[in-house]
This record gives structure tokens, sequence and C-alpha cells, in this order.
């Protein structure tokens, strides 16, 4: 791996992560507690949305290009006019079917139209995203985040002053956002990668057949990892779900690590020369490396954040400190989830993938059932924890298991 891309991701993925932290003052002062749970929920289906518009089209569209190098006019303009194709769909059955009425806690049944645009803006970015940390575009790859980052919060902080909008601020600044990155996107697949006004059903078909099967393990995936948010919102209300909303978004801090250095993982991973099962076994003892690297971190940033926390928000988020240490946690152990998944892709083992991320949903469901009605928030986060420590482990054993000689 090379530790100049490293670098690069990590410098920019730190200065956008300093944004949520540094706007927070700002935040709280404009948005209750309920605020935040509205959001949250609101940005958990658009989420959910972007993963089912994807359909993870964006694995087949890494595997060609590397079978196809820059060459791959047609794959692009036919992913790109599929995008296209079933956000008109939405906006035609939205006009004439959808129901008008309050859907959860101010959300209404209009915003279902801007979650579906916001699904469709980051279809066509992160379909490009994905093709640029494969080429190692950094530096692009930063600026651009970076950007996108500092766009979304401006707008939604010029909106919140001039206006004194809520929640809704931060949700028309995701849309104005996602709209500029996506004009910026087909600007890219225009000028380096062959987008042109064609389209092919075959080439679409062999898409869908080669990602279909990670669809499923994605959405299995994104309810897992959304999990104790959902239920603590099923199951809680509001405003406890914006308060824990606010440890998660603190605890994001640690995740810029893990995000600086998935990127250039996977690039590390995808190519190889000679044997596949000494190539991964090989990043398997690097795997082990990066986990106790990772522990004194997880271990110091508790407290420090929990001391930063007050200064940051509002006395009506008192205690919202208090649930920093398990979302850190949560953050840790996912992103060791995360640093396995591209092996069991390279293995071509995506039911057993599946099936473990069925197992994890499962047990921590039926935990987090049980746990939040007597322990509340702390029931949902620990079980979501624990839920990816045990499908790391999983996964790590399969993975010893089917690399040996």
């Amino acid at each position: 791996m090379r530790v100049r891309n490293i670098t690069t991701y990590f410098v920019f993925n730190a200065l956008s992560a300093l944004m949520p932290i540094v706007t927070l003052p700002l935040f709280t002062t404009y948005m209750s507690p309920k605020d935040f749970g509205i959001w949250t929920i609101f940005t958990l289906a658009a989420m959910y949305a972007s993963t089912i518009a994807r359909w993870e089209i964006n694995t087949s569209l890494k595997s060609d290009f590397y079978l196809e190098g820059n060459d791959f006019s047609l794959q692009t303009s036919t992913a790109f006019w599929y995008g296209c194709g079933w956000f008109l769909i939405l906006i035609i059955l939205w006009a004439a079917a959808f129901p008008k009425h309050l859907i959860w806690n101010g959300l209404n049944s209009e915003w279902v139209l801007a979650i579906g645009a916001i699904a469709f803006f980051r279809y066509q970015t992160v379909n490009l995203h994905q093709i640029l940390q494969l080429q190692n575009r950094a530096m692009l790859y930063g600026v651009w985040s970076l950007f996108a980052n500092a766009g979304l919060y401006g707008i939604a902080i010029i909106l919140m002053i001039c206006l004194n909008m809520d929640w809704r601020a931060r949700a028309w600044a995701e849309i104005s956002v996602g709209c500029a990155s996506f004009l910026v996107a087909m600007f890219f697949w225009r000028k380096d990668y062959g987008l042109r006004c064609k389209f092919s059903w075959n080439q679409l078909l062999r898409m869908l057949r080669f990602s279909t099967p990670y669809i499923f393990a994605a959405m299995i995936g994104y309810l897992l990892m959304t999990a104790d948010r959902l239920f603590i919102g099923k199951m809680m209300d509001a405003e406890h779900l914006g308060l824990y909303a606010i440890a998660v978004q603190l605890s994001a801090s640690l995740s810029l690590l893990i995000s600086a250095l998935v990127p250039e993982w996977e690039a590390a991973l995808y190519k190889h020369e000679g044997s596949l099962k000494l190539h991964i076994r090989r990043k398997l003892k690097k795997y082990i490396i990066i986990v106790f690297l990772a522990l004194p971190i997880v271990l110091i940033m508790p407290p420090v954040l929990q001391w930063v926390l007050p200064y940051l928000t509002q006395k009506s988020f008192a205690g919202s400190e208090s649930y920093i240490a398990p979302a850190l946690i949560i953050v840790a152990a996912a992103g060791g989830f995360t640093l396995l998944q591209p092996m069991m892709v390279m293995l071509k083992k995506s039911n057993a993938y599946l099936k473990t991320n069925i197992a994890m949903l499962v047990v921590c469901s039926i935990s987090m059932w049980f746990l939040i009605p007597s322990c509340g928030v702390y029931g949902a986060a620990y079980s979501l924890a624990g839920s990816y420590l045990l499908g790391s482990v999983l996964l790590y054993n399969l993975i010893v298991r089917w690399t040996k000689d």
C-alpha cells in the first residue's frame, strides 16, 4: 500500500471530519434533540434508497474497469442511463400514487421525493468515486469530498441563520450539494470514462446478474450498521435518538482513520500477481497488525471526546456524552469487519458473506429487542458492537480456512 495515498486520504478525511465537530455548537443551537432524531431518520432513509437504487452496480463497474481498462464506455453509459430511468419512474409513481400524509415525527410524504433525488445524485457520484479510488486518484477524490462537505455544512448554516430553519436546512443542503456533485460527476464520466448517449439491455442485465448477490449482502449490512438507530427510533423516541446521534456524529472522528485506509487497502488487495491464497494470507497478517495498532486509539478516545462534547453542545443535549464510548466501539468493530469484506469478494464467497451478515443481524435484533427495554440506548449500542465483533471473528476464521494450502 502506498503511504502517500493513505496520507492524502487521511488529511482530507481529517479536514472533512472537523466540520461536523466545529459546526456542532451552531447546529445544537438551531436544532433540538428531537430535530436531530428526525434528521437521523431522514439520512437513514436516504442511505437505504441510495443503496437500493445503486443495486451494487458499482461492484460490476469495478470488475469491468480492471478487465477493460479505461475503455468501458458502454458499461459507463448503460449504468448512467439506468440511473436516470429509475429516477424518472420514481417521479411518476410519486406524483400519481404516493399517499400525501405524515410518515414519522415531522417527516411527510413530500420528503420521499427529496430522498429519491438524493439517492439518484449519490448513485451517479458513488459509482465514479469507486473508480477514482481504484485508480488511486486520491487527490481528486479528497478535494471533491472536502468541497462537498464544506458546501453541505455551509449551505445548512446559511439556511439556519437567514431563514431560521431546523433540520430541514440540512436536508435542503444535502439536495443542493448532491445536485452539484452530480453535475461534476457527469463531467468526469464524459471526459475520462466515455459517457455517451448509448445503452445496452444485454450489458445492463449482465451487470445486474453480477451485482445482485451483493445487493442483498449490502442491504443486510446497512440494516445491521444502522440497527441501533432504527431500534432506538422505534422503541424509544426522537429525543433519545437525537442525543445518541450526537455521540455517533462525534465518534465518527475515529472513522476518518478507517476511511483513509480502506481505499488503499482495497486497491492493494485487488491488484495482485501469483497465488491469490498466498496474497490474502499476507494481507491477513497486516490486518492483525492494524487491529492491534487500533486498540490504544479506541481506549484513549472516549475520555477525550467525553470531555470535549459538553463544550460543543447546548444544555438540552446533556447526557449525550455518556453514549460516546459504545459509539466508538461500534465504529472500531465495524471498521475491522469492513476490511475483511474485499477478501470475501476476491475469494468469490458472496453467499458466505451474506449468511454471515444475516446471522449478525438476527443476533443483533434479538439482543436489542430484549436489552433496550431494560438498558435503553446502551442496550442497542453494545448489541451492535458485539454483533460486529462476532462477524469479524467468523469472517477471519473462514478466510484462514479457505486460504490454507
